[in-house]
């Protein structure tokens, strides 16, 4: 009889431990988005802007130059109710040039924010996005020719001669964040071009080409109990097994 007490109690433990977790939704704040772009591919690039809101890195001649920037969204506030919902931490835009003297074909955007769960510092977190980069040849063979993303040139994106490829990966995804006992990863969930989710997009010579990023929380892992709360649970267990193998003794004993 004891020992089945016991063993109610150790359940009644854990059952309270699981009550006890948060229900209420924390609010998450996430500031100071900074863009830093590194590791360029297939041509040098002249930074500015790097560490701030606004990160350009640039490629090509003195009078014709592309670029890639990053301008980082103003201050975000959600709550695990909404969690699931992706949301915007900055702009990408390709400054689409004519250039002379080589093109990168890819980059490496890297993007810190600063986080605060129901208004306590929670640190810098830090995720990295790769840029894939296709610079087309603009004149193609034939009268009206047929550019790379299968439409004609002077057509639609193709107007002013034929659009270049841009292609987003995520590279890693940001440090977790201890949210109400469990833990939350925020990963950049893709881009958002013209209204529409995208992992590539093509952009239009002579003209400015953004896109969003977004982000969101990702459930990683679920509350584990603290470890003063373990310690008791093993001590629970301990002499509830202790208590049932005692009667077992005493029942082999009595027989």
């Amino acid at each position: 009889m004891r020992a089945c007490s016991i063993g109610v109690a150790a359940t009644a433990f854990l059952a309270l431990g699981a009550a006890a977790v948060p229900a209420v939704a924390a609010t998450i704040l996430f500031t100071d988005f900074v863009g830093f772009w590194s590791d360029p591919v297939g041509a040098n690039v002249v930074q500015s802007g790097s560490g701030t809101t606004e990160a350009h890195a640039a490629w090509g001649k003195a009078l014709a130059k592309s670029s890639y920037v990053f301008s980082g969204a103003s201050d975000v506030s959600t709550s695990l109710d909404d969690a699931a919902s992706p949301f915007t931490i900055g702009a990408f835009t390709h400054n689409n040039a004519k250039i002379n003297g080589g093109s990168i074909s890819g980059i490496t955007l890297s993007v810190s924010t600063s986080v605060f769960v129901d208004g306590v510092d929670q640190g810098v977190r830090n995720f990295v996005y790769g840029f894939d980069h296709w610079e087309t040849p603009n004149n193609v063979s034939g009268a009206n020719g047929v550019c790379a993303n299968g439409e004609r040139e002077r057509d639609a994106i193709n107007l002013y001669g034929c659009a270049d490829r841009v292609r987003a990966t995520l590279l890693k995804s940001a440090e977790l964040v201890k949210i109400n006992g469990k833990y939350y990863a925020l990963d950049i969930s893709g881009l958002i071009h013209n209204g529409n989710p995208v992992e590539e997009f093509w952009t239009r010579e002579n003209e400015s080409n953004s896109a969003e990023l977004r982000a969101q929380l990702r459930l990683v892992s679920a509350v584990v109990p603290e470890p003063a709360n373990w310690a008791m649970m093993i001590v629970g267990f301990g002499v509830a097994g202790a208590a049932v193998r005692a009667g077992r003794r005493r029942n082999i004993l009595a027989t």
